[in-house]
């Protein structure tokens, strides 16, 4: 089985019945590359990397100019790439491509620091076949991310021909001092994320729905020590993939989470199907409560907003067809924000505006004030695919003209405050990747 946020990916799957395949990228992309945002301590400036192929290119907000960092080999392709917290550096995975022209190898993660004028200088390397030399399987990243501008944690998977296998292991890297530490063996941990306000991490296991094994949410220690917070019954997805709870902080010592019902998804669109329950876990006492429910879809689980002090998810209207709504944290005064939607509303990162897609396409729309398009252009046949955005306000989109392979994707770069104007084009390519990998800091 994967190692994703499941809910989003099954939402796609729930609505490829109805949608044209265009359409269905959207939910793909939106849903599950806005995982990777940075709440520790950030930039002072925004600053944007992307990457196409085996090139790197970034651009920040002093010199509004792009430039090309570096370009891998040509057998090189660069899979993901995320900036540290204060935009000095870049953590880049990239693999190169085997002998049958297809399948990636030699998987490897650099750690690179951006130099002002030009280029960048690689810090640290990580060939992750390294990790587990004994094994015959070609060992891939599955999970990372930066715990502050000098650390990051990572988990890896086994490659296969169709998805990589998760080893449900978790590591640690010093940057400065390149040393790298175990700190849960293959087969403890599951999904992690890291807490943005000290060096601990918050891990998750799934459990097992057929065995009846209830999954965790455990607090992981820098020294190694953990306390389970929290056991839950392992959600159904009936799927290849693991439910594992959104986790947001609500403070420093609270994070709030939902679940639905073990059997929600076979409940879909019944009268009697059960809510989805609202949790808050307390780390200093230990507590954890169910402090409200709503009526939500299984493919609309409530998500958190950036101030922590509403919630958006999706009530099912009809066999393909959602309604979107708000509500307090606890569930309470619930109120209906756009008909017809095509996927749950995303808190846009650092902003408390929620991104919704329609027929008519992607939305952006500030809590109190109406909703507005964002679009490369004042063009109906604009494909919004991916958003990416920060507290300076800074929104960063992939966009297509034209069919989704062969067409020409652009990376565009806009302003909460100026979503009446056309975005800036940073980028555009007619290259069959179709798609770029985007990371955006700033404070």
């Amino acid at each position: 089985m994967l190692s994703l946020y499941s809910v989003d990916i099954i939402v796609t799957w729930g609505i490829v019945v109805k949608r044209l395949f265009s359409l269905v990228m959207i939910l793909l992309f939106s849903s599950v590359f806005m995982l990777s945002a940075q709440t520790q301590e950030e930039a002072s400036t925004s600053t944007i990397a992307w990457a196409i192929a085996n090139q790197v290119f970034v651009w920040d907000a002093d010199s509004n100019a792009a430039r090309e960092l570096d370009t891998f080999a040509e057998s090189a392709t660069v899979q993901r790439i995320n900036l540290s917290p204060d935009g000095t550096r870049l953590a880049i995975v990239w693999a190169t491509i085997g002998d049958d022209g297809y399948t990636p190898e030699n998987h490897q993660l650099n750690i690179a620091t951006l130099n002002p004028d030009d280029g960048f200088s690689n810090e640290r390397v990580i060939n992750f076949n390294d990790l587990y030399p004994d094994n015959d399987s070609e060992t891939v990243i599955s999970q990372y991310d930066w715990a502050d501008n000098t650390t990051i944690y990572f988990s890896s998977g086994i490659a296969s021909q169709v998805y990589s296998r998760p080893n449900n292991d978790l590591w640690r890297m010093n940057i400065d001092t390149g040393d790298i530490t175990s700190i849960v063996p293959p087969r403890v941990s599951g999904n992690f994320v890291v807490n943005p306000y000290d060096d601990s991490v918050i891990m998750m296991t799934a459990g097992d729905y057929n065995d009846e094994i209830d999954g965790t949410i455990v607090l992981m220690e820098a020294d190694g020590q953990s306390r389970q917070l929290l056991s839950f019954p392992t959600v159904a997805t009936a799927s290849e993939y693991y439910f594992y709870p959104q986790i947001n902080w609500l403070d420093e010592q609270t994070i709030w989470m939902a679940i639905p019902d073990r059997d929600s998804i076979y409940q879909m669109g019944e009268e009697d199907a059960p809510p989805i329950s609202l949790w808050q876990l307390d780390f200093e006492s230990g507590d954890s409560e169910i402090i409200g429910e709503v009526n939500a879809d299984f493919f609309g689980v409530p998500a958190l907003s950036p101030d922590g002090t509403a919630i958006s998810y999706l009530q099912r209207t009809d066999f393909n067809e959602f309604s979107l709504y708000v509500a307090d944290v606890n569930g309470e005064n619930e109120e209906l924000i756009q008909t017809d939607v095509m996927s749950r509303g995303h808190w846009l990162n650092g902003l408390n505006s929620l991104l919704f897609y329609t027929d008519e396409g992607a939305f952006i729309q500030p809590i109190g004030e109406l909703a507005q398009p964002l679009r490369g252009q004042t063009d109906p046949r604009y494909n919004v695919l991916r958003v990416y955005s920060n507290a300076n306000g800074d929104i960063v989109f992939v966009g297509y003209y034209g069919e989704p392979v062969g067409g020409t994707f652009e990376l565009r770069h806009t302003h909460i405050d100026s979503l009446s104007e056309e975005a800036q084009l940073l980028v555009a390519t007619t290259s069959n990747i179709g798609f770029f990998n985007v990371s955006l800091v700033g404070d």
